[in-house]
């Protein structure tokens, strides 16, 4: 089973939850292809916290998710225009 998104969470003192969101870009595949791949966007989801202690609640999120390295897109565009150059 691959999951995209990961939470998890810890009370850090009586009144404060402290919750982290993993977002895993690229899901294990086999040997060529990833099982899944998060293209950059918005996202959207709730988190709900269960606990006897407390009353439900659940909390919405919002997360943008945007290319690691922006540049990275330049790099196709300058092997057409550096192969234009030398023909």
């Amino acid at each position: 089973m691959s999951q995209a998104v990961l939470t998890w969470g810890t009370f850090t003192s009586r009144q404060t939850a402290e919750v982290m969101l993993c977002i895993e870009r690229e899901g294990p595949g086999d040997d060529s292809r990833y099982a899944f791949v998060l293209e950059p966007g918005q996202f959207t989801g709730a988190l709900t916290i269960l606990d006897d202690r407390l009353p439900t609640a659940t909390i919405p999120f919002t997360v943008d998710l945007a290319y690691s390295n922006p540049y990275i897109l330049l790099v196709p565009l300058g092997l057409v225009i550096l192969g234009g150059a030398l023909t």
